[in-house]
């Protein structure tokens, strides 16, 4: 049994950052895919309270992607992931109201566990 009700998707096209999601946020209901068309039908059939979603996956648009997923599911929070230093598609998309931005490689497993706990936090205060 889940120690939370948050449930939370991850769209990365590096299968090692999905089972590390995976393993890190075991007390939560994480769903994860590679694929842009799997986590917009998972969108469009449930809610999810946290997304994770990486900047660069080939052949998306990931400001698209993040466009498509604000509009089908406003109240989520979305987290940019990104392994590069520039991320122009993701300073647009925090000025369209991403949640922030995370730094791969992680620096440490927390990193992950932290920024959930904050998003977290967050729903509290918001609702």
């Amino acid at each position: 049994m889940k120690k939370t009700d948050k449930k939370i998707l991850v769209i990365d096209d590096e299968k090692d950052i999905l089972e590390l999601f995976t393993r890190v946020l075991k007390d939560y209901a994480v769903k994860t895919t590679e694929n842009e068309k799997e986590a917009l039908a998972w969108v469009s059939k449930e809610h999810f309270d946290i997304i994770f979603l990486d900047i660069i996956i080939p052949e998306v648009s990931s400001l698209e992607l993040f466009k498509l997923l604000r509009k089908m599911s406003p109240k989520s929070k979305i987290m940019l992931m990104t392994g590069f230093a520039t991320e122009t598609e993701g300073n647009r998309a925090l000025k369209l109201g991403a949640a922030g931005i995370m730094r791969k490689p992680f620096d440490h497993i927390d990193d992950i566990k932290r920024a959930v706990e904050r998003l977290s936090r967050h729903f509290k205060t918001s609702r």
